[in-house]
């Protein structure tokens, strides 16, 4: 008899013991679960701050030298093969009109937080002041970029076609994207050197202007940009901003 009772006694503390370790069990899975999904959320939202987080408007990364010119469709042109940032002062350009690379700056790739695809105009074609020469692709957006002079294209930069993360890696230099042989010398009459700083740090203070008052995303004090996510602009406010900032 005591050996009975304790076969049953024996085969229900295990059976306890399974039940226990089995609940034990469902919550770890759950509380992993739980975990997961947590993380997966706060991911999303960090991600998501990220893209409509204020942004620091620096121009320390922004070249600034002499062979640097800056258009009011926010594009840069340089002198080819002049060293990036070069603080030389451009000697008479009417006599030395030369090909002039052509790229996007800090405040126009703001606009698309990657870029996926890129057009650019074949080289040989004749383009006009605010003719388009460039379409970038990413984030669910297109943005069209406008040439600032008048001209042909000399080239395009076959590394960006093939990567077009490099516009955004390294912007001011190999992430150009064509290079345009000018009808004229007027590009010298676009803002560059101190000047350019100047029209700049005004462009960045309209920048925050705009998003606030037109878009509805509010700013802060302390020079700072907002770069609200592509998605999160409908179409009329992404219209409004890249005609405003983007066209000649």
């Amino acid at each position: 008899m005591i050996i009975i009772e304790s076969l049953f006694t024996h085969r229900a503390f295990k059976h306890r013991i399974g039940h226990e370790l089995h609940a034990a069990h469902d919550d770890i899975i759950l509380g992993l679960a739980k975990g997961a999904v947590g993380a997966l959320f706060a991911y999303i939202f960090i991600k998501i701050i990220d893209f409509v987080h204020y942004q620091q408007w620096t121009l320390l990364a922004t070249p600034m030298g002499y062979w640097f010119f800056y258009a009011p469709g926010h594009t840069w042109l340089r002198v080819r093969g002049e060293r990036r940032g070069s603080r030389m002062r451009l000697p008479r350009p009417s006599t030395m009109v030369g090909t002039l690379e052509l790229g996007i700056d800090d405040l126009a790739q703001r606009l698309l937080p990657s870029v996926t695809a890129v057009e650019l105009a074949r080289p040989g074609t004749v383009v006009q002041r605010g003719e388009t020469i460039a379409t970038l692709h990413g984030a669910g957006r297109t943005v069209r970029i406008t040439s600032p002079i008048s001209g042909s294209i000399a080239g395009v930069n076959a590394a960006v076609l093939r990567d077009p993360g490099l516009m955004k890696r390294d912007g001011y230099g190999r992430g150009w994207l064509v290079a345009v042989a000018p009808a004229d010398a007027s590009f010298a009459d676009l803002p560059n050197g101190d000047e350019a700083e100047s029209w700049l740090r005004a462009e960045a203070a309209r920048w925050s202007r705009f998003v606030e008052e037109r878009l509805g995303f509010a700013a802060t004090d302390g020079g700072e940009l907002i770069a609200p996510a592509p998605w999160l602009v409908d179409e009329t406010g992404w219209s409004e901003l890249t005609e405003a900032f983007l066209h000649v």
